[in-house]
């Protein structure tokens, strides 16, 4: 959500956004301190459920928490600085780089997916 933020997630990416900016500055003022940066795709946790129930639609692609944790894990001993821990999404940052028509394509289909829920949950409440 720092790299990539979706629609319908504002608040959610503004926060991790905010972190990624602080990791940047305290790497320069602290040099001698570790701090690693994950940058998950969208994981399979309860917070989708919680948020919007279950027909919510998930962003893609998804992974399990156990995923992210062990690749967090091999992040610490490896002494890693940033981490994806999916190579899709660090591949897919890295092509938009060379053609930067991929993430504006991604944040529609993203947009046109939580419009159309938004429409179907939401249509029969009264403003």
């Amino acid at each position: 959500m720092a790299e990539w933020n979706i629609p319908g997630y504002t608040l959610y990416s503004t926060t991790k956004t905010a972190i990624h900016r602080f990791a940047d500055s305290y790497k320069f003022d602290n040099s001698n301190n570790n701090l690693m940066t994950v940058y998950p795709i969208a994981t399979r946790t309860k917070f989708f459920e919680k948020a919007g129930g279950n027909s919510m639609p998930i962003p893609f692609p998804v992974q399990s928490p156990e995923t992210v944790a062990k690749k967090i894990i091999k992040g610490v001993l490896e002494d890693k600085r940033k981490l994806y821990p999916a190579r899709l999404f660090r591949s897919i940052v890295m092509i938009n780089r060379i053609l930067p028509i991929i993430k504006p394509l991604y944040q529609l289909h993203e947009q046109q997916k939580q419009k159309e829920w938004l429409k179907t949950n939401h249509s029969s409440r009264t403003p």
